[in-house]
Protein backbone atom coordinates (compact mmCIF):
# COMPACT_ATOMS: atom_id res chain seq x y z
CA UNK A 1 0.00 0.00 0.00
CA UNK A 2 1.17 3.60 -0.78
CA UNK A 3 1.90 5.92 2.25
CA UNK A 4 -0.70 8.73 1.99
CA UNK A 5 0.83 11.57 0.56
CA UNK A 6 -0.84 15.28 -0.63
CA UNK A 7 0.47 17.96 -2.83
CA UNK A 8 -0.74 20.92 -3.86
CA UNK A 9 -1.30 21.27 -7.50
CA UNK A 10 0.13 24.19 -9.15
CA UNK A 11 -0.05 25.88 -12.30
CA UNK A 12 2.16 27.20 -15.00
CA UNK A 13 -0.45 29.20 -16.41
CA UNK A 14 -1.11 32.97 -15.09
CA UNK A 15 -5.17 33.18 -13.92
CA UNK A 16 -7.05 34.57 -16.48
CA UNK A 17 -10.73 36.10 -16.74
CA UNK A 18 -13.24 37.01 -19.42
CA UNK A 19 -12.68 40.07 -21.61
CA UNK A 20 -14.48 39.70 -24.52
CA UNK A 21 -16.88 37.13 -25.83
CA UNK A 22 -18.04 36.90 -29.44
CA UNK A 23 -21.58 34.58 -29.94
CA UNK A 24 -22.77 32.43 -33.00
CA UNK A 25 -26.39 31.04 -32.04
CA UNK A 26 -25.79 29.02 -29.13
CA UNK A 27 -22.13 28.69 -28.95
CA UNK A 28 -19.85 31.44 -27.23
CA UNK A 29 -16.05 32.19 -27.78
CA UNK A 30 -15.17 33.84 -24.35
CA UNK A 31 -11.58 35.73 -25.31
CA UNK A 32 -9.39 35.46 -22.11
CA UNK A 33 -7.25 37.62 -20.71
CA UNK A 34 -5.96 39.31 -16.95
CA UNK A 35 -4.25 42.64 -18.34
CA UNK A 36 -6.52 44.89 -15.81
CA UNK A 37 -6.25 47.50 -18.88
CA UNK A 38 -7.87 45.58 -21.78
CA UNK A 39 -9.56 47.48 -24.28
CA UNK A 40 -11.02 48.10 -27.63
CA UNK A 41 -11.59 50.72 -30.03
CA UNK A 42 -14.95 52.26 -29.28
CA UNK A 43 -15.54 50.80 -26.00
CA UNK A 44 -16.70 54.14 -24.49
CA UNK A 45 -19.51 54.15 -27.39
CA UNK A 46 -23.24 54.13 -26.98
CA UNK A 47 -24.25 51.48 -28.48
CA UNK A 48 -21.81 48.92 -28.20
CA UNK A 49 -23.01 47.27 -30.95
CA UNK A 50 -23.07 50.13 -34.25
CA UNK A 51 -19.46 51.20 -31.83
CA UNK A 52 -17.37 48.90 -30.50
CA UNK A 53 -14.28 46.63 -31.86
CA UNK A 54 -13.66 43.48 -30.41
CA UNK A 55 -10.87 43.46 -27.58
CA UNK A 56 -7.52 44.29 -28.54
CA UNK A 57 -5.20 41.51 -29.99
CA UNK A 58 -2.53 42.10 -27.53
CA UNK A 59 -4.30 41.51 -24.32
CA UNK A 60 -6.02 38.07 -25.09
CA UNK A 61 -3.98 35.34 -23.78
CA UNK A 62 -6.36 32.43 -24.69
CA UNK A 63 -9.97 31.30 -25.33
CA UNK A 64 -12.74 29.37 -24.52
CA UNK A 65 -16.10 27.95 -26.31
CA UNK A 66 -19.02 27.19 -24.64
CA UNK A 67 -22.05 25.19 -26.09
CA UNK A 68 -25.11 26.04 -24.41
CA UNK A 69 -28.25 23.45 -24.96
CA UNK A 70 -30.23 23.73 -28.19
CA UNK A 71 -33.47 25.22 -26.25
CA UNK A 72 -31.27 27.42 -24.01
CA UNK A 73 -31.83 31.29 -25.16
CA UNK A 74 -28.62 32.85 -25.08
CA UNK A 75 -28.45 36.49 -25.08
CA UNK A 76 -25.79 39.41 -25.17
CA UNK A 77 -27.52 43.15 -24.05
CA UNK A 78 -28.13 44.21 -27.86
CA UNK A 79 -30.82 41.43 -28.12
CA UNK A 80 -33.48 43.59 -27.07
CA UNK A 81 -37.11 44.00 -28.77
CA UNK A 82 -36.98 47.44 -28.77
CA UNK A 83 -34.28 49.52 -30.52
CA UNK A 84 -30.44 49.57 -30.00
CA UNK A 85 -28.90 48.52 -26.83
CA UNK A 86 -27.80 51.35 -23.93
CA UNK A 87 -24.82 50.04 -23.10
CA UNK A 88 -21.20 50.94 -24.12
CA UNK A 89 -18.37 47.78 -23.91
CA UNK A 90 -17.06 49.89 -20.75
CA UNK A 91 -20.43 49.03 -19.12
CA UNK A 92 -19.16 44.96 -19.54
CA UNK A 93 -16.25 46.08 -17.94
CA UNK A 94 -17.23 47.79 -15.28
CA UNK A 95 -19.39 44.91 -14.15
CA UNK A 96 -22.96 47.50 -14.89
CA UNK A 97 -24.50 44.37 -17.30
CA UNK A 98 -23.63 40.83 -17.70
CA UNK A 99 -22.15 40.71 -20.93
CA UNK A 100 -23.77 37.19 -21.95
CA UNK A 101 -27.10 35.73 -20.40
CA UNK A 102 -28.73 32.12 -20.93
CA UNK A 103 -31.64 31.24 -19.77
CA UNK A 104 -32.43 27.17 -19.80
CA UNK A 105 -35.94 26.17 -20.12
CA UNK A 106 -34.88 23.34 -17.90
CA UNK A 107 -34.38 25.63 -15.10
CA UNK A 108 -35.94 28.60 -15.88
CA UNK A 109 -39.33 27.23 -17.40
CA UNK A 110 -40.76 28.48 -20.91
CA UNK A 111 -41.22 32.11 -20.07
CA UNK A 112 -37.47 32.75 -20.05
CA UNK A 113 -37.96 31.97 -24.01
CA UNK A 114 -39.03 35.77 -24.33
CA UNK A 115 -35.72 37.01 -26.79
CA UNK A 116 -35.18 39.99 -24.93
CA UNK A 117 -32.04 40.87 -22.98
CA UNK A 118 -33.37 43.74 -20.14
CA UNK A 119 -36.33 41.19 -19.37
CA UNK A 120 -34.61 38.07 -19.24
CA UNK A 121 -32.10 39.86 -16.60
CA UNK A 122 -34.05 40.29 -14.48
CA UNK A 123 -35.85 36.56 -14.19
CA UNK A 124 -34.66 34.00 -11.43
CA UNK A 125 -32.28 31.30 -12.14
CA UNK A 126 -30.96 32.53 -15.49
CA UNK A 127 -26.83 32.24 -15.61
CA UNK A 128 -25.27 35.35 -15.93
CA UNK A 129 -21.26 35.87 -17.20
CA UNK A 130 -19.73 39.19 -16.89
CA UNK A 131 -16.19 40.50 -18.06
CA UNK A 132 -13.99 39.55 -14.72
CA UNK A 133 -15.06 36.12 -14.07
CA UNK A 134 -12.40 33.77 -13.99
CA UNK A 135 -12.55 31.12 -16.25
CA UNK A 136 -10.04 28.39 -17.66
CA UNK A 137 -9.24 28.44 -21.35
CA UNK A 138 -9.56 25.74 -23.55
CA UNK A 139 -7.02 26.86 -25.83
CA UNK A 140 -4.03 29.33 -24.73
CA UNK A 141 -2.39 31.56 -27.05
CA UNK A 142 1.27 32.96 -27.64
CA UNK A 143 2.62 36.38 -28.17
CA UNK A 144 1.38 36.45 -31.56
CA UNK A 145 -2.12 35.12 -30.66
CA UNK A 146 -1.54 31.92 -32.39
CA UNK A 147 -2.67 29.13 -30.51
CA UNK A 148 0.80 27.38 -28.24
Amino acid sequence: MWPEFSRERVSIYPAVYIIDCKKKGNVVRFYLGNNPEYCGNGWGKYPYEDNAEPVRKEYILGYKDISFPFDSSVLEPSDRHRGESYYCRNDFKNGIVPCLIVADPVKCGDKYEDGDFDRVLGYKNVEKYYFGDPMTPDVWLNKENKEA
